[in-house]
């Protein structure tokens, strides 16, 4: 007969009508079912021991090299040289490796977004720090920022720099990321870039402005906790970041009298 505009959806044997203003309702319920099976089967991977096996070979493979670049760190005392990543983060129920530590930096092992705060922690003592950032593979979602407390949530999959009130990013678009909002105007970057960050933890307000290959971009951070970790982000196999500089200032290289920068207030 004539189209009424309703499908019909097979439910326990019936055939219910399944209108418009249900579709959403559907689709965010799947959708979430989808993540949900992703994480449990991330999980399941992760609690395999062949593929445990399998991290241990991927980590002795990187080790030679790691190694030796350590031990020629090991008698320098600069913040460089205690740059570690934090590649396993608090949680709820499970968590499963989605990066691994590499010289200065992390490289991701599955194909799933991931912050990676850095160690060492910053904080009010330190003055003004600067932190230079390069990643490898342009597949990559490259974003910097820095997080406050480290939180369970930042586990997810879904969770970037910015994503809520415990962190801000920086993204290769140029967009610069806070209370979960992508805001333009900043420089785009890639990997072929140094992208910068500059803490003054002494300032009122203590701030943190963004660079790219030395050029101070016009949006910056105002407010930023008392203590503070540097972060990058992968989501994207087999690409990595490494910290190329982290070292304390005697003066602040960014210009904070320009009057075209734009402030946003963590």
């Amino acid at each position: 007969g004539e189209s009424t505009g309703v499908a019909l959806v097979k439910f326990e044997g019936k055939d219910e009508p399944l209108r418009a203003k249900d579709s959403k309702k559907n689709f965010a319920t799947e959708a979430a079912i989808r993540r949900a099976s992703i994480e449990e089967d991330l999980n399941k991977i992760d609690c395999d021991e062949k593929n445990t096996q399998l991290f241990k070979v991927v980590r002795f493979l990187y080790w030679p090299t790691i190694n030796q670049q350590n031990n020629d760190l090991k008698d320098d005392k600069t913040l460089l040289s205690q740059v570690k990543a934090i590649v396993k983060l608090p949680i709820r129920q499970y968590q499963f490796n989605k990066a691994i530590q590499i010289f200065l930096g992390a490289m991701s092992i599955w194909n799933y977004g991931v912050i990676i705060p850095l160690e060492p922690e910053i904080t009010v003592n330190d003055g003004i720090i600067r932190c230079d950032i390069q990643f490898t593979q342009p597949n990559n979602t490259h974003r910097i920022g820095i997080v406050g407390k480290i939180t369970s949530k930042m586990n997810s999959i879904l969770y970037c720099p910015g994503y809520d009130q415990d962190s801000v990013g920086f993204e290769k678009t140029g967009e610069i990321i806070i209370h979960h909002e992508w805001i333009p105007g900043n420089n785009p970057f890639s990997e072929d870039d140094i992208v910068g960050m500059e803490v003054n933890m002494a300032s009122n307000p203590r701030t943190l402005y963004f660079f790219v290959n030395n050029v101070q971009q016009k949006h910056f951070i105002s407010g930023i906790p008392e203590m503070i970790r540097f972060c990058g982000y992968l989501n994207s196999f087999n690409s990595s970041f490494q910290v190329k500089k982290l070292c304390q200032m005697t003066e602040q290289m960014a210009d904070i009298a320009r009057i075209q920068d734009v402030e946003h207030k963590w």
